[in-house]
């Protein structure tokens, strides 16, 4: 029987010790062989593909994936959830994007496009500030301001781990990179709106999201809490460990605050974000 390695060991014991206060409270691991539902399984919030989005089964880092393109206006709609305008909170999802690419994209966001509100995970330079510097790098965007660009290029063709961590307690912003903190600044409050929760989408000024990233996405999860650089580094190992079912069956995913165990195991102040909407 394969062990247990110690530091996952410990990272796992520590999401179990936190799962009784905070919770995942969304995941979307985009396993479905077809159809126009992305499933939730930590929650009711199930998305509706849009425009040409498809699933991409066995395509993703862990099973499937989901794979969005700007040209046919993809995007998956949750609805209007996961308003989190105070307290901590924490948004993953991994991404794979196509080699070179510079144009403004982001995987996951809760924001009305045009002025500071909402959340959302940005790759790219997309207007909230950041400019050039946010080219070919990571970030999280907090209603105004943002944690600063990763140090870790993220367009390179290969899949990359991005965590947003809205950290009440630290009061900063976080991004984290393939299980890593790379950058962070302050807090700012979260201005409230009453757009989707997209995947690959963006809130519209005509009441119409938007598409705002082509490639594929995987694993998007939400935790109504600030995880730690413990927690992230346990699901950047993840994947690894779920293709192995005999660690699967070890760690007992669902029980340790990781969420239920995936359905198929494979081998300073800136400017409103300008997205187009």
């Amino acid at each position: 029987m394969m062990r247990l390695c110690a530091p996952l060991t410990g990272a796992l014991l520590l999401l179990s010790s936190t799962a009784a206060q905070a919770a995942l409270v969304g995941h979307w691991a985009f396993d479905e062989a077809g159809g126009p539902t992305a499933f939730d399984s930590a929650g009711s919030n199930d998305g509706a593909l849009t425009g040409g989005a498809s699933f991409a089964a066995g395509g993703g880092i862990i099973g499937g994936a989901i794979s969005l393109d700007v040209a046919t206006g993809d995007y998956v709609d949750m609805g209007n959830v996961h308003s989190f305008t105070s307290g901590s909170f924490s948004v993953q999802a991994w991404i794979k994007v196509a080699p070179g690419t510079t144009a403004a994209m982001a995987p996951v966001t809760k924001h009305h496009s045009g002025f500071g509100n909402g959340y959302f995970l940005a790759v790219n330079d997309v207007g909230d500030g950041l400019g050039a510097a946010a080219v070919n790098k990571a970030h999280f965007y907090d209603s105004g301001w943002n944690s600063g660009a990763s140090a870790t290029s993220v367009n390179d063709g290969q899949w990359h781990q991005l965590v947003g961590v809205y950290n009440t307690g630290a009061g900063r912003a976080e991004i984290y990179v393939d299980g890593t903190l790379e950058s962070f600044a302050g807090l700012l409050p979260i201005a409230p709106n009453g757009v989707s929760f997209l995947v690959g989408g963006v809130g519209g000024l005509s009441g119409t999201p938007g598409s705002i990233f082509t490639g594929l996405v995987d694993d998007v999860r939400v935790y109504d809490h600030a995880l730690s650089g413990v927690e992230v580094s346990a699901l950047f190992e993840l994947p690894n460990q779920i293709r192995e079912p005999a660690a699967l069956g070890l760690f007992g995913l669902g029980l340790l605050g990781l969420g239920a165990a995936r359905r198929r195991m494979i081998g300073g102040p800136v400017r409103p974000a300008k997205f187009a909407g």
